[in-house]
């Protein structure tokens, strides 16, 4: 009796090793799986390097929309690749409802269609569609003052 006792206590033992080294292997796999995810994900010095680079101050000649009037230009932004995209931000004195109407009005003159319109007192914001472009223009009030006015385009 005591030596089936121990065989089964063997093969007990054996199978239970070799389940905790099949999850330590699991383990061992999810771990780099996760690591090498991560990599994917977090942008490289190339990725930070190329956007630095195509960042500006100068309003881009072939964005769709004009520039508020008597606004001042923070950044604009070039985005290349399958979906290129152009981003401005610009700072104003006006009111955000003046900024709002000016670009609504630029909007529908360019045939746009607009899809969304959102409207509080220190935040509106508009969404429109032409063609195979999108676009956005966020305006806000500032706790400093001015308002920042974030416009920006898609190309698929």
């Amino acid at each position: 009796m005591n030596k089936h006792f121990c065989c089964l206590a063997s093969i007990v033992a054996a199978a239970l090793l070799a389940q905790g080294c099949s999850r330590a292997d699991q383990n061992a796999n999810s771990a780099e799986n996760a690591k090498q995810t991560a990599a994917a994900q977090t942008p490289t010095s190339a990725v930070a390097e190329s956007n630095y680079k195509n960042r500006s101050t100068e309003y881009p000649a072939d964005l769709p929309l004009p520039q508020y009037p008597g606004s001042q230009i923070e950044v604009s932004r070039k985005k290349p690749g399958k979906i290129k995209s152009l981003t401005v931000l610009l700072i104003s004195k006006d009111s955000v409802r003046k900024v709002f109407n000016f670009y609504v009005k630029a909007y529908k003159g360019d045939g746009w269609d607009i899809d969304k319109v959102i409207k509080n007192t220190d935040y509106m914001m508009i969404t429109a569609r032409k063609n195979s472009r999108e676009s956005n223009v966020m305006i806000s009030a500032t706790r400093s003052g001015p308002t920042a006015i974030s416009i920006f385009i898609s190309k698929k």
